[in-house]
């Protein structure tokens, strides 16, 4: 009794002990901390197999919701169990925003079966039954003793065969002989039949496996399919704050349209792009940029969302965002407004796209007029070629087609048929690849009508014209052509556009924020690299480079004095200009301005005649006088109700230099003379002078006869010349020194010509002042063949 219970209590013990010490599978020592904007979470698999496999995934919580987990690194997915792991979660990709708010996270595992085929085959072909455990099943060892039982069998059934065969063949008793014969066959058979048995038994274990290998491959890793535990553990939850240092977005705006005439007309695609910078210290997270439209029209496509989970210090990104226009698109002033939205609040202010649709201009293909050609090769003339048809003739009908409409015509075909068999055709169709609008083609057929042709009316010949959308075609139209008759002359029509009229309307940016820009592919025009005259001087030149953007009794001319300091660099290293003079802001007083310009003056004393070449640049204000007869560069002091006295006069300015008796005189002027302060995208305009503009007069023959006397002038007399945010610079000096940089290089000849310039300013300040507001239109007077600069 006694030896009873002290063995029973040893077993109570001994399980108790066993207790203590769980040797199952499980996760130990996990926890989570958030280091380096991301967070970082630790574990262990204890008591396992080193050479077990296991699955492992996490999830995350905040406050009872489940939180997006999708960007991971790590220790996660199929691992083994062997040390310590680290998973590494990056939140903020994943857009997860915690602002001193609980985040706890649930790690699983699960270990996964094994599932090798090769090693599967192998056991298998060694004793079928044997392989399944490989591909997670279990082994069934009876079909080996099955197959190899069968194949035993088999050579003992051919044995007794062969020894009854043997027997056979020294039998003399016919009896017998027949007797063995038969058992000799009949084990045969057995012998075979249980060959088949066993290669049966390969065959559907082999079946098996592959079964069993595909199943277990098409379960997922997380299945509760699998008969092994699901391990987890929830790891305490913290308080957790992703928001660091505030971010500073900036944005770029830029809009291309296919023709790049700033309006988007039926059928065509245009690209908004937006670059976000972050200029701050902290991460900018959960970025989305939003469009919307003021106007609906469902003939116009474009994405109206786009994200980005975080946008790093310093860094930036470029969105596009494709707009398309279809066929049946209407004319409308669109207004797009363009949010920039941010997960913690950083918010930009909106910024708006003001966009011109235009509905589609429908081609106009015509009939223009014939001409008759009766003299060549391919032709044959009753008597002598007289451009006439006769029958029994065969000629080359020249047929001239027109499009008259408001758009090219696009994948033109043509086709010419005869209603009389008795009219023959040759090369009567083909196709165009577009007719432009108001251009013509040709179109030649050879026509022979026989002697049974004899109609004095016009010919059954029928002309039809079809183009790519089928909204213009020309459908049987009867040619004007009659036998003995000469054709009328052609009729081309004169045309122009309608979307001219829209031109006023391109498409231009509006925002408020000093965090917004635009620009289509700024040119950097700081630091130019030096041209060949830098380093060949232009010997004994002259610059004069003035700039006022402060004043002391009118508004600020906004960059003015800046574009003085980079166009001084220009004088020095691209124009090569030896001595340059230079002054800004409170340095031009009205004094000084006339001391430097008079005809006995500080510029005047040091011309050499004949030999000094002289360039001047003014950015600042010009002022109309009130009654409107002269203009007047307006210097840092000067008085508005004071200009004769104060101010200088440009009719003296051009005087004075072309009465210095230089070599050449080249004078660049940044100002307008409408009265208006320089406004740009962001600044708006306003009156300087209370005096309605004044137009830039033709100024009196002197100096305008001097070939050697070059001006560029920003704008006409009644616009305003504008600044240029994205550059800092005005509108025109920003065009003026990307053209003495190369850009109006046209012919790639490295040199810069006045006329190559001339054509660069014209046609990049009108387009893109046309973006920012109304028109610009630089002036130009002078020889255009002087070569500026070489590179």
């Amino acid at each position: 009794m006694k030896h009873t219970i002290f063995f029973l209590a040893f077993l109570l013990s001994f399980s108790l002990i066993k207790g203590q010490y769980n040797d199952n599978p499980r996760i130990a020592n996990s926890k989570f901390n958030y280091v380096d904007g991301k967070i970082e979470i630790s574990y262990e698999l204890k008591n396992c197999n080193s050479n077990e496999k296991f699955f492992i995934w996490f999830e995350a919580y905040s406050k009872n919701s489940t939180l997006n987990v999708q960007t991971f690194s790590g220790d996660v997915g199929y691992v083994f169990p062997s040390g310590t792991k680290k998973i590494v979660w990056d939140l903020k990709t994943d857009g997860v925003l915690l602002n001193n708010t609980p985040l706890s996270i649930k790690l699983f595992a699960r270990q996964q079966p094994q599932n090798s085929f090769g090693k599967a085959f192998l056991s298998t072909t060694i004793f079928p039954g044997s392989g399944h455990r490989q591909v997670d099943g279990r082994n069934n060892y009876l079909l080996g003793i099955l197959g190899y039982g069968a194949i035993l069998g088999s050579i003992y059934t051919n044995k007794k065969s062969v020894d009854n065969f043997n027997n056979y063949k020294i039998e003399s008793d016919e009896s017998k002989r027949n007797a063995f014969h038969d058992e000799s066959k009949k084990y045969f058979a057995a012998s075979v039949g249980l060959v088949g048995v066993a290669a049966a038994i390969w065959v559907f274990d082999y079946f098996r496996i592959a079964k069993l290998h595909k199943k277990t491959a098409s379960i997922s890793p997380k299945s509760n399919s699998f008969d092994y535990e699901l391990l987890q553990v929830q790891i305490p939850e913290k308080m957790m704050s992703t928001r660091g240092s505030p971010p500073d977005l900036n944005a770029n705006l830029s809009f291309t349209d296919e023709n790049g005439n700033g309006i988007l007309e039926a059928l065509e695609t245009a690209t908004l792009s937006i670059t976000l910078e972050n200029r701050g210290k902290g991460d900018a997270v959960n970025l989305e940029v939003k469009i919307s439209d003021s106007q609906y029209d469902s003939e116009l496509s474009f994405k109206n969302s786009k994200k980005i989970p975080i946008l790093s210090p310093q860094k930036s990104i470029t969105l596009n965002f494709a707009f398309k226009a279809g066929i049946d698109i209407k004319t409308l002033q669109h207004r797009f407004k363009i949010e920039v939205i941010e997960g913690f609040g950083y918010d930009m202010d909106p910024a708006f796209l003001n966009l011109q649709t235009f509905l589609y201009q429908v081609p106009d293909l015509k009939f223009a007029g014939l001409e008759v050609n009766d003299a060549g090769t391919e032709t044959f003339a009753l008597g002598s070629p007289d451009a006439q048809l006769q029958a029994g003739e065969q000629i080359v009908l020249k047929i001239i087609v027109q499009n008259a409409g408001q758009n090219a015509a696009k994948e033109v075909s043509y086709s010419l048929i005869s209603e009389d068999n008795n009219i023959y055709l040759e090369k009567n169709s083909g196709n165009f690849d577009k007719i432009e609008v108001g251009k013509t083609k040709e179109i030649f057929v050879k026509v022979s009508p026989n002697k049974r042709v004899t109609t004095t009316d016009k010919l059954p010949l029928y002309l039809t014209l079809k183009e790519k959308y089928g909204r213009c075609n020309l459908i049987r139209y009867q040619i004007p052509l009659f036998l003995n008759q000469k054709t009328s002359a052609p009729k081309i029509l004169t045309l122009n556009s309608d979307v001219d009229k829209l031109k006023s309307n391109v498409a231009k940016f509006e925002y408020s924020s000093n965090k917004f820009n635009t620009t289509e592919n700024l040119i950097q025009i700081k630091n130019p690299v030096p041209s060949k005259y830098f380093t060949k001087k232009r010997k004994k030149s002259l610059g004069i480079v003035i700039g006022i953007g402060n004043y002391e009794t009118l508004l600020d001319a906004p960059y003015a004095d800046k574009d003085a300091e980079i166009m001084k660099e220009y004088f020095e290293k691209v124009l090569g200009v030896e001595q340059v003079l230079f002054f800004t802001n409170e340095k031009v007083t009205s004094n000084k301005l006339k001391n430097i310009f008079k005809s006995y003056g500080q510029l005047a004393k040091n011309v050499v005649k004949g030999e000094t070449e002289v360039f001047v640049y003014w950015s600042g204000h010009g002022v109309p006088q009130k009654d409107l007869k002269k203009t007047f560069l307006f210097p840092y002091d000067g008085i508005k109700e004071d200009l004769n006295g104060t101010a200088y006069d440009l009719d003296s300015l051009y005087a004075n230099l072309n009465g210095l008796g230089a070599k050449k005189v080249f004078l660049f002027l940044d100002a307008c003379f409408s009265g208006a302060l320089r406004k740009s995208a962001t600044i708006a305009e306003k009156n300087l002078t209370n005096e309605r503009a004044a137009p830039v007069r033709k100024y009196i023959p002197d100096w305008q006869r001097n070939p050697n006397f070059v001006v560029f002038n920003s704008s006409t007399g009644e616009e305003t010349s504008l600044s240029y945010d994205i550059s800092q610079t005005g509108l025109f000096t920003y065009f003026l020194c990307a053209g003495l940089m190369g850009k109006a290089d046209a012919n790639n000849d490295k040199k810069i010509s006045v006329g190559e310039l001339n054509t660069y300013l014209s046609k990049n300040v009108v387009e893109t002042s046309r973006k920012i507001s109304g028109t610009q239109t630089p002036t130009f007077s002078g020889d255009e063949k002087i070569i500026l600069t070489e590179y």
